[in-house]
């Protein structure tokens, strides 16, 4: 805990959410060019299982009267049975932090739990999207402060939370790491959306990179089938890039590109950039690790979901994955500095920066 501006900053972490965290701090404190011997980091907490799985938190540090930023992560692909104890005690901690006084709790989560549950397509079905903004808020009661989260599902979202929602886009690192890939001829290269819904979000991306663009259409027939139906643009021979939010077993992207492969001559140079990488295996038990390997797909990616220096040295050859935490520090920082502050500037000026080469990609670059 470190007193800027006046106030203390206080930035705590869900065990899932400690390497990201520590990695904001990291940033935050070159940002801000705190001495080595200030005592600038993670403010401690105690957090332990019981024998009997229950979560027991202690706070170690007070927090009265304090605005409080708190991460959390969320396990996915091989660790998913990790994903609903990391959110049970995500709640817990912000439960504890309100129960100790805490003048207001903002809360960060790279990636967003059930987002993709955001609306009922049939009778009888929950909205697990707006249950999970629900419970935070709940916990939180009167010292809900917001949530920081990077590309939700769909933007109607937003409207889950009471308080307005700091929403970090990911596409910024897809621009980034396009531009740098000097290979790549713009008149060669088409950006690919893999249903309908992502197209606009492909338009406007294709335009900055000055590229083509192309949409696939499909029909889920439900969580795991796919029946891809059609393919609108110019793909052949070109350098494709496939755009999504979200990489889960790779089903869209595998079968999006088993239909481009139809109509393409020019059978390689197959990339896919999902804002998160959750990389589950599909009903027949095959990873989508494999997946990637298989159909010789280079994935584009950001460190949402919690993985290890080993896993990302394994498939470095198909999974290259970019850094979000500047984004948040920078979120982090203008939260802290409360009127004076300002989020949506300090995102666009990532972004413009990015646009206009003003930034490396060894900044974000963490593997590949």
């Amino acid at each position: 805990m470190v007193k800027y501006n006046g106030k203390h900053l206080i930035i705590l972490s869900g065990r899932a959410g400690i390497p990201f965290a520590q990695e904001v701090v990291a940033e935050l404190r070159e940002k801000i060019n705190a001495p080595e011997s200030e005592d600038f980091g993670l403010s401690s907490t105690n957090i332990m299982n019981f024998s009997n799985e229950e979560i027991f938190v202690r706070l170690g540090t007070s927090v009265r009267d304090k605005e409080v930023h708190l991460f959390q992560s969320f396990h996915q692909g091989d660790d998913a049975n990790l994903f609903h104890a990391e959110l049970f005690e995500l709640l817990i901690l912000i439960n504890a932090i309100q129960l100790a006084s805490a003048k207001r709790i903002k809360v960060y989560l790279p990636f967003l739990p059930y987002q993709r549950q955001d609306r009922k397509t049939k009778g009888r079905e929950p909205i697990t999207a707006r249950l999970i903004f629900d419970l935070i808020q709940a916990a939180a009661y009167d010292t809900f402060w917001g949530i920081v989260t990077a590309d939700i599902h769909q933007k109607t979202e937003e409207a889950f939370s009471r308080k307005p929602l700091d929403h970090i886009f990911a596409t910024p690192l897809f621009i980034l790491w396009a531009k740098a890939k000097k290979e790549f001829k713009k008149s060669d290269l088409v950006v690919i959306s893999p249903d309908v819904g992502g197209f606009e979000r492909v338009v406007d991306q294709a335009n900055i990179l000055k590229a083509d663009y192309a949409v696939i259409g499909k029909h889920r027939r439900d969580d795991r089938n796919i029946e891809v139906k059609y393919v609108i643009g110019d793909v052949e021979s070109k350098t494709k890039i496939l755009l999504d939010d979200m990489g889960d077993t790779l089903g869209s992207v595998v079968k999006g590109i088993e239909a481009v492969k139809k109509i393409d001559l020019h059978k390689e140079n197959y990339y896919a950039f999902c804002s998160h990488w959750l990389g589950s295996k599909d009903k027949d038990g095959k990873s989508a690790e494999e997946k990637l390997i298989e159909s010789n797909i280079t994935l584009i990616t950001t460190d949402s979901i919690p993985r290890t220096p080993q896993y990302y040295q394994k498939y470095v050859s198909h999974i290259k994955v970019m850094t979000l935490i500047p984004f948040f520090a920078d979120v982090v920082w203008e939260n802290h500095l409360g009127e004076d502050g300002s989020v949506s500037r300090a995102l666009n000026e990532h972004e413009d920066n990015i646009k206009k080469g003003k930034v490396k990609i060894e900044d974000y670059l963490i593997s590949g």
